[in-house]
């Protein structure tokens, strides 16, 4: 685990999805489906609290059309609830990239036309690159930074208890001696180049 990932305050995290959402409505062509594709795996990413493995293997099935998401690779997590608001972004991004099937892989393009295969340090570049056209800096952004993401905010959500820290610890099977201080000192207001 990258533990130097600084996590995204939640707020400004769905700030980010909205500000996606503008850039996909104004591109065109290969480069809009690139932005759905990317949106649907950080969105997924952050609000299941996915690992990298995760985040590449994810399938269109398991998102599109479903209430819960589904662990494949962590076996011991619980399923998580769709929220609608994430249900539409998913259904609005399927609908954008078109897959071949449900089976489809979300971050390999069937047609190998969008990405032939996306590797974890393409996957950090892209991220990294979206973030910038966002006009938001995140330090040492990655594919961990959804998955701290992911921990703050159910930290945040559990008034920063010491409980929530040792369920989110078995959860995701994280040493929490080492990350408990991004969740205390982490810069939760981004900066944003307005």
């Amino acid at each position: 685990m990258n533990i130097s990932s600084t996590p995204i305050k939640w707020s400004v995290f769905l700030k980010f999805i909205d500000t996606l959402n503008i850039h996909i409505d104004q591109a065109k062509g290969l480069q809009k489906k690139k932005y759905a594709v990317m949106q649907t795996a950080i969105a997924s990413g952050a609000y299941f609290g996915l690992s990298i493995v995760d985040i590449l293997e994810s399938r269109w099935h398991e998102v599109h059309h479903v209430e819960c998401y589904k662990f494949l690779f962590e076996w011991y997590r619980k399923p998580i609830p769709l929220n609608d608001g994430l249900k539409r972004l998913i259904a609005k991004n399927y609908q954008l990239v078109k897959p071949l099937n449900d089976r489809s892989y979300i971050l390999k393009d069937d047609k190998q036309v969008l990405f032939h295969s996306m590797i974890h340090e393409q996957f950090n570049e892209v991220f990294k690159d979206l973030l910038t056209l966002c006009n938001l800096h995140v330090d040492n952004a990655c594919a961990q930074t959804l998955r701290c993401t992911y921990a703050l905010k159910i930290w945040e959500e559990n008034n920063r208890s010491a409980r929530a820290l040792d369920a989110l610890a078995r959860e995701l099977r994280m040493d929490w001696d080492k990350i408990k201080p991004l969740l205390t000192e982490a810069t939760y207001e981004c900066k944003t180049g307005r």
